[in-house]
């Protein structure tokens, strides 16, 4: 499957960039089981599945396949919470229906749930040296992993006072210090650089939100 950068998105939001595949997100149960679905489901796109409500009992088989049938074009398990037997159920409901998608991700720590689950690797907020990051993750998941893409920017109080700004070689950022404050910050080069390097890592594809990427100049 060639690589593919995913974009969170809701109902409302839109992509025109052919080279983004759009993802929508707002899928999951309520607290009895039933679906939980987004205002107006959009078609034809990759899902986001969340545990923001585990429910109390198992969804039925015909809830399960019912979500399945909305995952055609993959799905990624955003689940925040520590693994439990409800996340079993539902993870292998899902994975004996999702047979030929281009991509069934969660977060690592699901993995053992199910053999044909793709980690999701969620890169350090202050990464200094993004090679060495990539190369790491390779090793770990030589099958294949997918990045989600969150745009760098934090600040740092120095002991001194200058005026500087630049593209930081391994961190693969940019940096402005005014005064005693630096602010760490991605680009669309230095983002491009990144995706780079994680496929030749590698990396099977990428995603992130929306409202967090649009605001990358």
């Amino acid at each position: 499957m060639p690589f593919r950068v995913y974009l969170g998105l809701n109902w409302k939001e839109s992509v025109n960039d052919p080279r983004i595949f759009p993802a929508q997100y707002g899928f999951g149960f309520t607290d009895s089981g039933a679906l939980r679905l987004p205002k107006k489901t959009l078609p034809d796109m990759f899902r986001i599945i969340d545990d923001a409500v585990l429910p109390k009992n198992v969804p039925d088989a015909s809830t399960i396949e019912q979500l399945a049938q909305l995952c055609s074009k993959g799905c990624l398990l955003d689940f925040e919470r520590k693994p439990t037997q409800m996340h079993a159920a539902i993870i292998l409901g899902l994975s004996q229906r999702l047979h030929g998608v281009p991509l069934f991700a969660a977060p690592a720590r699901f993995l053992h749930l199910a053999s044909s689950l793709l980690p999701l690797v969620t890169p350090p907020q202050q990464c200094t040296n993004w090679r060495a990051f990539v190369t790491q993750i390779g090793k770990r998941y030589p099958k294949g992993w997918m990045l989600e893409l969150i745009p760098c920017k934090y600040t740092v109080h120095m002991p001194f006072s200058t005026q500087n700004s630049g593209e930081l070689e391994d961190a693969l950022c940019c940096f402005d210090q005014s005064g005693r404050t630096i602010t760490y910050y991605d680009t669309k080069k230095t983002l491009e650089k990144k995706l780079i390097l994680a496929q030749k890592n590698a990396c099977r594809s990428a995603i992130g939100l929306y409202r967090e990427l649009i605001e990358v100049k």
